[in-house]
């Protein structure tokens, strides 16, 4: 043992060794090309992606779905196949379909096959079986949209119409007892400050919680009409109702100044007769010994209407 491995030991100091070493691994690169240019015969598992399922279906044979088929391809095939599982789709449309399933049928759709095969990969049809997709009948279900942001204006500009989402409702599709907990389905978080024009964007959908819940559409449109706003003001005769019997007042200032908020286009329609300021004259009034007015009617097409002054002194007749 010791002489062999002295001999070994003088067999590396000459080079000789090193050039064992290069001729084992030339043969074995040799024999390996030579392995995995050789064709061979054997079975596959395809994982199947299956396109064009109505939403109103879904699959029962489990998440994962597999053909198996017995091909001949040589052994570089082979072995991308062994670090790269195939993958192919399907799509219902092409299959036969029956009330609880469709059909692959290896002699009547073997082309739907064929065509995703590399043209170096010889598939024999005859040792594959029929496959089958059962599926369910889906419940649906139609709830509203919510709007689920933040919208600011810039100054100068407002809105009278609230935000309008097309459309205001979704479809849910899923199992019975998924929908019955579902009241509505919101748009995905957002901030928009700083408006100045009319709004016209796709916003996408939540998800909802369940995942056996689907969408039948994944966002929706936001439309919002801006117009320019400003604040003017207005003089309106201030009213007097009485709540104490048998007794009259004299007040001043006769009238207040009202300040509004409003488009521009809608400016000129802003008259006085519009509006009423009123006081109410009762047994507080009396002893507080001046009247609260606050406006109790305005236009509908005004905002942030506010009374100018806010005590009206009285005498009482």
């Amino acid at each position: 043992m010791k002489q062999w491995l002295e001999n070994i030991l003088v067999q590396a100091r000459e080079g000789r060794f090193r050039v064992f070493i290069l001729c084992l691994a030339l043969v074995f690169v040799v024999a390996s090309l030579n392995k995995l240019s050789t064709y061979y015969t054997n079975s596959i598992q395809v994982t199947l992606e299956i396109l064009d399922l109505p939403n109103d279906q879904v699959l029962i044979n489990g998440d994962k779905l597999e053909l198996e088929l017995t091909v001949t391809t040589y052994g570089f095939n082979w072995l991308r196949y062994a670090i790269f599982p195939p993958k192919m789709s399907l799509s219902v449309k092409s299959l036969t379909k029956s009330d609880s399933f469709y059909a692959w049928i290896p002699n009547k759709h073997a082309n739907l096959i064929r065509m995703q095969l590399d043209k170096d990969v010889s598939w024999d049809v005859s040792t594959s079986e029929p496959y089958y997709l059962y599926f369910d009948k889906l419940a649906t279900k139609k709830v509203p949209i919510e709007l689920n942001a933040s919208l600011s204006f810039a100054v100068g500009y407002d809105s009278f119409d609230p935000p309008i989402l097309a459309p205001d409702s979704v479809l849910i599709i899923g199992p019975n007892d998924v929908l019955g907990d579902i009241k509505s389905i919101k748009t995905v978080r957002f901030e928009l400050p700083d408006i100045k024009a009319d709004l016209s964007r796709k916003i996408a959908l939540q998800e909802p919680n369940n995942a056996l819940a689907k969408l039948d559409l994944n966002d929706v449109e936001l439309r919002l009409k801006v117009e320019k706003f400003s604040e003017g003001t207005i003089e309106v005769p201030i009213v007097i109702q009485y709540n104490v019997l048998n007794t009259r007042i004299r007040h001043f200032p006769k009238s207040t100044e009202v300040r509004f908020y409003t488009s521009l286009e809608r400016f000129p329609s802003v008259n006085s007769e519009d509006f009423m300021v009123r006081c109410l004259f009762d047994s507080l009034s009396l002893e507080q010994g001046y009247l609260q007015p606050e406006i109790t009617k305005w236009p509908s097409f005004v905002r942030n209407v506010k009374v100018g002054t806010s005590r009206v002194e009285f005498i009482v007749e």
